[in-house]
């Protein structure tokens, strides 16, 4: 296709199969979901629900300044920590006191 661009009968054989491709694909979803309605069995239908909205992990392995990979979650933690915090921050040597908002939530538990 992209080395085609300007011919007018590979685009129109394209767009007809990816509109072909986007129906069947549409299709097929109404038919799982409408089998997990119809199999009246709740376990079957909360899995197909809890298919369509569990969390995925947006991202890949990092590789720190260092050039090593983050493997384990820690490591991923602490990559993403140090960015984070070296990001927009300005050291001034000044330290806002929390003890006060500390004692207050341990003293409500």
């Amino acid at each position: 296709m992209r080395q085609n661009a300007d011919n007018l009968q590979i685009k129109t054989k394209y767009n007809r199969y990816s509109t072909e491709f986007r129906l069947a694909m549409r299709s097929y979803e109404c038919w799982l979901e409408q089998r997990a309605i119809d199999s009246n069995d709740p376990g079957a239908f909360y899995r197909f629900v809890n298919s369509k909205s569990a969390y995925r992990s947006g991202f890949g392995s990092l590789i720190s300044s260092g050039g090593q990979l983050a493997t384990s979650d820690r490591e991923t933690a602490d990559l993403l920590n140090n960015y984070f915090g070296s990001v927009c921050t300005v050291n001034d040597g000044f330290r806002p006191r929390i003890w006060w908002r500390v004692l207050y939530y341990v003293s409500r538990l």
